[in-house]
């Protein structure tokens, strides 16, 4: 899994492959659309979105632990002694033709983040990071794509401009 992690230091995140993410991704895909969008765009996420603590799907049980593993086996190896074994919060994600998220960033409890593609094409809208960079950094999501940041960094994601489905699943630790 370690040659799988590249670390990007001056920009301070993880970007880390879910080798095979095909399956999980499917069943990712249909739990989330089997769920409903519970917050109706009244966060700052202006697309369909799932409950806060998305746990009862069995592909979103994996996710987790997935991306547990990977923030600890990148703690282990650079020698960080702080890990953890639960995720705090995670939600699904759908953004349609017109759909984004304002500029925000996680609660202050939470260390790190994370965002998962599900599913996304090369005209899908990138995660930007407005703040910690010289400028802003985009980020083209990829399917089985797992990115990792400290929750204080501020995020956004522009209009979806295309009609074509971009699915993730975020969440917190």
């Amino acid at each position: 899994m370690l040659s799988e992690i590249f670390i990007k230091r001056k920009v301070n995140y993880l970007n880390i492959s879910y080798p095979n993410h095909e399956n999980l991704n499917q069943k990712l895909e249909y739990d989330i659309k089997s769920t409903g969008d519970i917050t109706n765009r009244q966060t700052y996420v202006k697309a369909y979105m799932t409950d806060w603590m998305e746990t009862r799907f069995k592909s979103f049980e994996i996710l987790s632990r997935f991306v547990i593993n990977s923030y600890n086996s990148y703690m282990a190896h650079d020698n960080v002694f702080y890990s953890t074994k639960d995720i705090k919060d995670m939600w699904g994600l759908v953004y349609n033709k017109g759909d984004y998220a304002e500029e925000h960033q996680h609660e202050i409890r939470n260390l790190y983040s994370f965002i998962y593609y599900v599913k996304s094409s090369k005209r899908s809208s990138p995660l930007i990071f407005t703040d910690g960079f010289p400028f802003h950094k985009k980020i083209q999501p990829e399917n089985g794509m797992l990115i990792i940041f400290p929750s204080y960094m501020k995020h956004k994601v522009p209009v979806q401009k295309h009609n074509e489905e971009r699915i993730s699943v975020a969440g917190n630790f």
